[in-house]
């Protein structure tokens, strides 16, 4: 009997507080991991971009016409800049939606021909983003954890052991958006505010679609009441006259609206997020390659 069980990787990070920077970050750190294993790129993020930029600025800086004079090692390099430039703009669009956008989210990463041939799909759950707290506030500890996702996300075998996709191909990234079925002007004010995005109704995985779950959760279960969280007037309940059964009718009052909006959020949709990512195919030309700068 065929083993149907979808691969999961579960990853617990040591976050202070998830805010929209942070959910954004992580996202970003699973698909540099997922670039490199996937073979879309000749090195890991981090490498790639830097040699990009120095093959780049060394290009625009020697004045001597040598071997960058080659036309072919020329396309190959301007293929390359091309290629981290195109990661570095679907990081921002990434970024805006999940800024300006109040949904939960739920992420998509497909490796494929198109969103309709994809051969390997991974799902990304983030935890829910507290957008009471301010990411200038909380960056202290995010690179640690990010690095922390990097080493158990290139460790988890069940997702790299035998991968579908061996070599370069298409690479997009879709995002869910769960909209309020109650009135038209509550769907519009939660629809994803994209710049370079479309909505593809009705989506599905292709049957032959290898398909992994990347679960992220959030170890530290301290609820901290710092930015916009604090309570200012705590301290001074009693000479406002308030007592401590009145604040907390008004903080139950609020969760339950909190609760109910939630609720009504029964309709998913899939949004792409920019135009794809054309993985980068690694090219000799006369025995040189574009990464032997001088």
């Amino acid at each position: 009997m065929k083993n149907t069980e979808v691969p999961t990787v579960d990853i617990t990070l040591n976050l202070d507080v998830n805010t929209y920077e942070t959910c954004s970050r992580m996202v970003q750190t699973v698909i540099e991991v997922l670039l490199f294993q996937r073979n879309q790129i000749p090195f890991c993020f981090q490498v790639f971009r830097m040699i990009v930029k120095k093959i780049s600025n060394g290009s625009e800086d020697n004045g001597e016409p040598s071997e960058w004079n080659n036309y072919q090692l020329n396309k190959q390099r301007e293929t390359a800049s091309k290629s981290l430039e195109t990661v570095n703009q679907l990081f921002e669009e990434l970024s805006t939606a999940i800024q300006q956008s109040r949904q939960k989210f739920q992420f998509l990463v497909l490796f494929g021909s198109t969103v309709y041939t994809a051969k390997e799909a991974f799902v990304i759950n983030v935890p829910g983003i507290n957008r009471n707290h301010y990411p200038q506030y909380h960056r202290n500890a995010l690179e640690g954890s990010l690095n922390q996702l990097k080493m158990k996300l290139t460790l988890a075998d069940n997702i790299h052991c035998k991968p579908k996709v061996t070599r370069p191909t298409n690479m997009f990234l879709l995002i869910s958006a769960k909209t309020s079925e109650s009135t038209q002007d509550t769907m519009k004010d939660n629809e994803l505010n994209l710049d370079n995005g479309q909505l593809i109704e009705g989506y599905t995985l292709p049957s032959k679609c290898h398909k992994y779950v990347i679960n992220l959760a959030n170890a530290n279960g301290t609820q901290l009441h710092c930015c916009k969280e604090m309570e200012v007037f705590r301290d001074l309940t009693l000479n406002l006259e308030i007592d401590d059964a009145c604040v907390e009718s008004l903080r139950e009052a609020r969760i339950s609206e909190s609760s109910e909006k939630s609720e009504n959020y029964t309709r998913a949709m899939w949004y792409q997020i920019g135009n794809g990512f054309k993985g980068y195919k690694n090219v000799s030309v006369k025995g040189k390659s574009v990464w032997n700068y001088g």
